[in-house]
Parts: C-alpha cells; structure tokens; sequence
C-alpha cells in the first residue's frame, strides 16, 4: 500500500499529509483534541518535506468529517529504521466515539507495515486511548513516569 494511500472508516477518511493544507489540517485537529491553542511551525513548506521527502522519518495523518472538517490528527516516527513511535492522535470532541482514533490507529500502523516496520509502539492515557489500542491487541508493557525539573535561578549547573 503507497504511503500517500486514503484510508476510510465509519464515514472518516483518513489522509497522509502531503501540502501545506493537510499539515494545517494536522496540527488544527491535534490542537482541538488537546484542548490547546494551534501552533503553526514557522516554515509550513519545510514541516511538510520534513514528513514526505526522500528522508522522511515521520509521517502524519489528518482525519477528515464527511463534510471535510478535518476531526483527528496523528503521527508516526520511525526509530531505527524497524520500530515506529505512534504519538500525538488526537480527534476533536464532538467525534469522540466515533471511530475516528481508530481509523488514524489503523492508517499508521498500514503505513508502518507498507514501510517495512517490525513494530509500532505508543503512550496511551489510561483513560482514552488504552482502551481501544489494548483491544485491538496491543499489549501494555509498563506505566509512564512524567519528570519535571523546576527552573533554577542563577547560572546553569555544571557538566
């Protein structure tokens, strides 16, 4: 299956990023899925040939409403060559429910297989999206510590 593939579930589409407009769409859905405010990169053209030139490591998805809102975002980065990191899905509150995680879900690990990757892993909330990738036979192999360091005053410690 080529990488540039549209993929289709429960009404979504699921597209790779490939412009300006599906990177936009990307990183507007993964914003309202987080609940943040959009960011764009300063170089839009440059993230898009970042995630579909010849040395691309990552790959990116948008999900798409039948009416064409874009509803879901998701990412893939590829370590080693062989091990894909699954990060950032997200899907826009009122399609929660929907499919719409499972359909960006399907899509990466697709692509991943069509690329040649042994295995796809990810962080998943216990709360949201645990539940879908462990039925659909992820297994879990350990919870996730979040480390924070306060910001020290004066200069930087020594190395």
């Amino acid at each position: 299956m080529a990488c540039d593939t549209e993929w289709s579930e429960g009404g979504v589409q699921v597209v790779k990023v490939h412009d300006v407009q599906t990177l936009r769409d990307n990183l507007a859905a993964c914003a309202a899925g987080f609940d943040r405010e959009v960011q764009l990169p300063n170089d839009l053209h440059r993230e898009v040939e970042l995630c579909t030139g010849p040395d691309a490591r990552n790959a990116r998805f948008v999900a798409y409403a039948p009416d064409g809102e874009p509803v879901g975002s998701a990412n893939v980065t590829v370590h080693a060559g062989r091990f894909g990191f699954l990060w950032a899905g997200a899907t826009v509150p009122a399609w929660r429910g929907r499919g719409v995680y499972r359909a960006l879900l399907g899509a990466r690990c697709r692509w991943a297989r069509s690329n040649g990757l042994d295995r796809v892993g990810l962080y998943a909330n216990r709360a949201t999206s645990a539940p879908v990738v462990a039925g659909l036979g992820f297994t879990k192999h350990g919870p996730m510590a979040y480390w924070a360091r306060t910001p020290q005053t004066g200069s930087p410690p020594r190395s």
